[in-house]
């Protein structure tokens, strides 16, 4: 699961720079600035989607900024006041 997540991640930039490359290289009626930019957009929804199912395959668990631990600690307790 982590290789598909990480070619999605290099195919999505890859053509966000060649989409930049051709907007300032290429000449105006021609249309590889939005194909590339196309592509990043279809690669963007594929790893959305490869995420959830991902999520709910229970391959990969979502965490916050403060995961919930087993026990309190000094630290915890001195920021809540107890």
């Amino acid at each position: 699961m982590t290789i598909i997540i990480i070619v999605l991640l290099l195919g999505i930039i890859i053509s966000l720079f060649s989409g930049l490359y051709f907007l300032l290289k290429d000449e105006s009626k021609s249309k590889r600035t939005v194909n590339a930019l196309t592509w990043r957009v279809g690669l963007q929804v594929l790893l959305i989607v490869v995420l959830v199912i991902a999520f709910f395959m229970g391959k990969i668990r979502p965490h916050g900024v403060f995961p919930e631990q087993q026990g309190a600690t000094t630290e915890t307790q001195t920021k809540t006041g107890d």
